[in-house]
């Protein structure tokens, strides 16, 4: 995937299309096996590396409320 452009956004060819579903596919089933075994048990993604944040500036911190 990363080595598509960004023009390819804007491919709508339908070989091109089911290539891509075939892609996801095969990212979801490897997914699977290797994290199956941990869902509901503990984390089975790094959010850090998807989030723009730092883990000093996460959004899952709430800022204090002042009275």
């Amino acid at each position: 995937m990363e080595s598509l452009g960004a023009s390819s956004k804007y491919n709508t060819d339908w070989t091109f299309l089911c290539e891509l579903k075939d892609v996801g596919r095969e990212a979801a089933h490897q997914w699977i096996n290797e994290n199956f075994s941990n869902l509901g048990k503990q984390a089975t993604m790094d959010l850090t590396k998807w989030r723009m944040e730092t883990p000093s500036t996460t959004c899952l911190e709430f800022p204090s409320k002042t009275a």
